[in-house]
């Protein structure tokens, strides 16, 4: 109860932060990264609801607890003017609200942690790039919505190329492989996944490995569990995809 938290010690607020962070949103976090909109946006209204009410008590939390994420996300948020909330536009209906949320990231992105940006900015942008195109795919559409909707996949896919940046190695080659395997699930997503890849790619720090050498490995990981789970060779299409991806970075 947030009620009985406001009264307690600065201790037994810290140590009420991190059971919040590591019992309930621990075991929610996978309505964050379903690609089922209920879900997602269930999820994304319980974590609004814990960064308004405990994101300044975070505060509390010595250096090393816990990663201040509430208190991170406080500065997305703005209360007085819902057209510059980030969670506001997240979860508006409307697509140009969703588009306008993307641009807000750039505004923001300096002062988040890595944590952060991880788990929260990045399931979101999954969400538009792979559930949004999943749902709407059959429906019938205007012209205007069609073109709203490809603008949204294109400020996603520079979202994701913009975060990388501020990513370590490790979590940016398991984000690409991640992006991969989508495809491989959903065809229809090619060419909106490759942008977002080509996008990553390109926003790679220098002091990152050489990314054409990466490329490369992908291509003979992705190429040997796609033996192993389906029994069966494409080397063709794999082998296709990656060079694409290898000529957009030599370029």
């Amino acid at each position: 109860d947030s009620r009985n938290f406001y009264g307690e010690s600065g201790d037994k607020k810290a140590a009420g932060l991190v059971f919040i962070q590591d019992v309930i949103l621990s075991r929610a976090k996978r309505g964050f990264k379903s690609l089922d909109p209920m879900m997602f946006n269930n999820y994304l209204d319980l974590f609004c609801f814990n960064v308004k009410k405990f994101g300044q008590y975070e505060r509390l939390l010595k250096p090393g607890d816990k990663d201040r994420m509430f208190l991170d996300m406080e500065i997305m948020m703005n209360e007085k003017d819902e057209n510059i909330d980030f969670f506001e536009n997240v979860k508006s209906l409307q697509i140009h609200l969703k588009i306008k949320a993307l641009k807000l990231i750039e505004r923001h992105i300096e002062h988040l942690s890595e944590t952060s940006i991880r788990q929260v900015l990045i399931p979101i942008i999954l969400y538009f790039l792979i559930a949004l195109n999943q749902t709407t795919q059959r429906a019938r559409k205007s012209e205007k919505k069609e073109t709203l909707e490809a603008k949204l996949n294109i400020e996603s896919a520079q979202a994701l190329g913009l975060i990388t940046k501020h990513l370590s190695w490790p979590f940016a080659y398991r984000l690409l492989r991640r992006l991969i395997q989508h495809m491989r699930k959903r065809g229809h997503l090619e060419k909106i996944i490759t942008r977002a890849i080509c996008h990553m790619i390109e926003h790679i720090p220098v002091h990152f490995p050489n990314p054409i050498e990466e490329l490369r490995k992908l291509q003979t990981q992705d190429q040997m569990e796609r033996d192993q789970n389906e029994g069966e060779s494409a080397e063709g299409e794999s082998a296709s995809f990656f060079s694409s991806l290898v000529e957009r970075v030599e370029r």
